[in-house]
């Protein structure tokens, strides 16, 4: 019997210091989401003095400057010419050109309007 009642009592005690704690009751992802947007806000040191767009290394504001900011892409698809300022970028929008440029193709050789003038 006295060891049922001290096991009792100690749920009792665990649940009082979970009430205590300042947190209880709230969710505990508001807090992380809040202290992550502060971080970040406070991790942006570098400014573009011509657009405004802030980094955190010097690295990466030279490269925007060097290669985004008031340049004109000089990276062109050869299917579309559409102009891009990145090359991995370019790469991506090549492959899904090529599957467009297929797609038309087959429609057009299935299209009984084309076999006409073909023959």
């Amino acid at each position: 019997m006295l060891l049922s009642q001290d096991v009792h009592q100690t749920q009792n005690n665990s649940e009082a210091i979970w009430n205590r704690l300042p947190y209880a009751g709230m969710p505990y992802e508001a807090n992380r989401n809040q202290r992550q947007k502060d971080t970040r806000l406070a991790d942006t040191k570098y400014a573009c003095n011509r657009c405004g767009k802030t980094y955190k290394a010097t690295t990466s504001l030279s490269r925007h400057k060097r290669l985004e900011c008031g340049v004109v892409p000089c990276e062109v698809c050869p299917i579309c010419d559409r102009r891009f300022k990145h090359r991995f970028v370019l790469n991506s929008h090549i492959v899904g050109c090529q599957k467009k440029l297929r797609q038309i193709i087959q429609k057009r050789s299935e299209s009984p309007a084309f076999t006409e003038e073909r023959e």
